[in-house]
Formats: structure tokens, sequence, C-alpha cells
């Protein structure tokens, strides 16, 4: 299962958790890697179930999984790209609707990424350290 389906099919039964990010996905591939590799997710208190997801929630999950990514050499913003398509279509939107919720993300992530400078910065005046 891809990580786009798996968050697919995690908020398509209506879970929500507060703190999506890649430290919290493992990746479980057995050797000899012939085959696909599994996901699994970890941190399990920070999940919540509700009614119904809503947009807001799951592009909230998406774009903290972005921002988590950033800087890392093992996912590009292709590879981004074709997480955000593969998870709109298999939620069944139009291919074109990518490019509104591309944006949304961006300002998002710009955002997560604004608030975890701000955090580090004052993390360092008070205690030395991140």
């Amino acid at each position: 299962m891809s990580v786009s389906n798996l968050i697919k099919t995690f908020h398509d039964r209506g879970f929500v958790h507060r703190d999506f990010k890649a430290s919290n996905l493992l990746l479980k591939w057995p050797a000899p890697y012939e085959v696909f590799p599994s996901f699994a997710l970890i941190d399990m208190d920070g999940i919540r179930h509700v009614r119904r997801t809503t947009d807001k929630q799951r592009h909230r999950a998406v774009a903290r999984l972005c921002a988590s990514l950033l800087g890392g050499p093992a996912c590009t913003l292709t590879d981004q790209l074709r997480f955000l398509k593969r998870y709109l279509a298999a939620r069944g939107r139009a291919a074109c609707d990518w490019r509104v919720v591309w944006r949304e993300l961006e300002g998002q992530v710009c955002d997560k990424q604004h608030a975890k400078t701000l955090r580090r910065q004052w993390k360092l005046a008070h205690y030395g350290r991140e």
C-alpha cells in the first residue's frame, strides 16, 4: 500500500492525526526487497475518530507530512506533487483540482516552516538548545 493510499484509507474511515509527519510513518520492507514496501502509522496517541473528515483536516495532514519532508534529499517537490495527484485521484477528485490544493498546501507548509523556525529560536533563547 502506498503512503497516499494509506492516508486516504485512514481519512475515509473517519480518523485524523494531530501530528501526521514522516517520522510517524513506519516503512516495512522485508528482504530481499522484491515486493513493494508497506507502511504503518506509529505515535497512535495523536489519533482520534470523527464522523467525517473535512478537507481542512485532510489538507492539514498532507501539509504537515510535506513540511516534515522538506530539506531532506529523499523527497523532492516532484515526489510531493505525484503524491498529491495520487491522493486526490484516490479520493475521486478531478485531475485539475491538484493546482488549487497545491497552492493551499504551499501556504500551509510555509506557515508550518515559519512557526517551526520561531519555535526553534525561542528554544535556543530560553534553553540554549533546540
